[in-house]
């Protein structure tokens, strides 16, 4: 136990290259473990959640009455899942609430599902590096809508999409085998959205390989609905529209959103 380095010499030269420091401590084996498991490996958003917790000496004798603070990765979202939970005697407790979607609070834009990790541990620090979690995956909705875009020439583009329902039965965290039918004669939402990039002149900088003063400049964006529409999708749940934007120009770039209920 202790502090140690570790360097990489070249004895011929006499020469340190690289090195590392590093601390050596004992290992404390955690006192008792908490294990967490969910009535259900992935649900709807709104749906009914069970989690149990047990809390265990290594002798498999509980711990009983003890306190623990948990919370999941959206926490910090308005309607994050937090609190305490108290085990009973035989170190046994259960959770129940329904879930949530925050699809919000993904940064990444629109997603089907999200993982909510759900973590326990002790109130008391003390106790130690002590925590047991478990992962559900929420999903949004009972419909998937997967598309694509496709450019067919300069400023004409089509869009397809497929709709597709969800079945939890089968769901898998290892593959998208929870796509169930085609949904068909089912309204989808578009809107076409034209974002334009705005360059606004804010000081000046040098350039040292061109030796002159050049302009600096911030940029934002400005986004406006170009056109909204609605159509149903066929009998294989497939849905399609064609667009040509005309003169078209460097500085504007479209999105496409879709939505169905």
């Amino acid at each position: 136990m202790g502090q140690y380095c570790l360097r990489v010499i070249n004895k011929e030269k006499k020469e340190s290259y690289s090195g590392v420091n590093f601390q050596v401590e004992s290992y404390q084996k955690p006192t008792y473990q908490i294990t967490v498991n969910a009535s259900k490996k992935a649900v709807f958003a709104g749906e009914e959640l069970s989690l149990k917790v047990q809390a265990s000496f290594y002798d498999g004798s509980p711990v009983s009455n003890l306190k623990l603070t948990y919370n999941d990765n959206f926490a910090n979202a308005e309607g994050g899942l937090n609190g305490e939970l108290i085990l009973d005697k035989n170190g046994a407790g259960e959770l129940n609430y329904k879930a949530k979607f925050f699809n919000d609070y993904n940064v990444y834009g629109f997603a089907v599902s999200e993982l909510h990790a759900i973590t326990f541990q002790p109130e008391l620090a003390e106790e130690g590096d002590i925590w047991g979690s478990v992962g559900v995956e929420v999903f949004g909705s009972t419909l998937n809508l997967d598309s694509q875009i496709t450019q067919q020439e300069a400023g004409k583009f089509e869009v397809t999409a497929k709709l597709k329902k969800i079945d939890l039965s089968k769901y898998s965290d290892e593959s998208l085998s929870y796509l169930s039918d085609p949904v068909a004669d089912h309204e989808i939402k578009a809107e076409l959205i034209k974002i334009t990039q705005i360059a606004k002149e804010d000081g000046q900088y040098y350039d040292y390989i061109t030796k002159t003063e050049q302009k600096s400049y911030t940029y934002s964006q400005k986004e406006e609905t170009v056109e909204k529409f609605s159509s149903k999708s066929d009998q294989q749940g497939e849905w399609k529209f064609e667009r040509k934007i005309e003169n078209v120009d460097p500085a504007v770039s479209y999105k496409i959103v879709l939505n169905t209920v």
